[in-house]
């Protein structure tokens, strides 16, 4: 598993696989508004990427950052693709979400807060 992370800010081509999927795995309970999400992936503190296998579409991942403390808000894989992580994929993926989606905060290499 080669997993590609995409800010859906720059790879807006994702968006709409993202909401069905967002709506799919989801219970309406456990749901924001899809638009408010993408409203709020704009602020520097959050952090939304379309998740890539490669360059097959796989999922997706929200993170909302606060100081020190990165939250995986929603994380949401392919119902096709389930189950095909192995061979350290998933941390392979974590250690890529967590490099990627943590602001930095200033306090020198491989510190964010």
């Amino acid at each position: 598993m080669n997993i590609k992370l995409k800010n859906i800010n720059t790879h807006r081509q994702y968006i709409p696989a993202i909401s069905a999927l967002y709506l799919e795995a989801f219970p309406e309970s456990e749901r924001a508004p899809f638009g408010k999400l993408l409203r709020r992936a704009k602020k520097p503190n959050v952090s939304f990427f379309a998740c890539l296998d490669g360059d097959i579409w796989a999922g997706f991942v929200y993170v909302v950052n606060y100081r020190d403390m990165s939250y995986i808000f929603y994380l949401a894989i392919d119902e096709k693709l389930r189950g095909r992580v192995r061979d350290g994929g998933a941390e392979s993926a974590y250690e890529k979400i967590q490099r990627q989606a943590a602001v930095p905060c200033g306090r020198g290499a491989g510190h964010s807060c």
